[in-house]
């Protein structure tokens, strides 16, 4: 291990004193991912679904709060037909919201310089 370190100092032509870490790679990675803080509608798609799906749940609530009121089979049904409908509504909201996040997420996989890779083979779909 320490030829090793040697011949890495001998290679690069720095000594003990000298830093012989190239940066290049860490300033890339540095820019990309503050290029991704930059887009900010896929961060404000993900807030959309979770706020979707957190309605969804305070919908539950009302649903059983207003259901658990009435006396009478009945009368509780239209609450739960209602709250039902509209929660199963925010969910699906949701996910759409969350799978678009997603897939510009993928789609901002790319370095720039070469395009994107395929969602289906990021995914583990067939390769063409």
């Amino acid at each position: 291990m320490a030829k090793r370190a040697e011949e890495l100092f001998e290679d690069e032509g720095a000594g003990p004193g000298r830093s012989s870490i190239d940066w290049t790679g860490f300033r890339d990675l540095w820019e990309r991912q503050s290029g991704r803080v930059r887009n900010a509608g896929t961060n404000a798609l993900t807030i959309g679904a979770v706020t979707s799906w957190v309605l969804a749940l305070f919908v539950v609530y009302l649903t059983w709060n207003g259901a658990s009121e009435r006396p009478y089979v009945a009368l509780q049904v239209p609450y739960l037909i209602s709250g039902g409908f509209v929660t199963a509504l925010l969910t699906a909201v949701g996910a759409t919201l969350f799978l678009a996040g997603a897939i510009g997420r993928l789609g901002d996989a790319g370095d720039g310089d070469e395009p994107a890779p395929d969602p289906p083979r990021l995914l583990g779909g067939p390769k063409p």
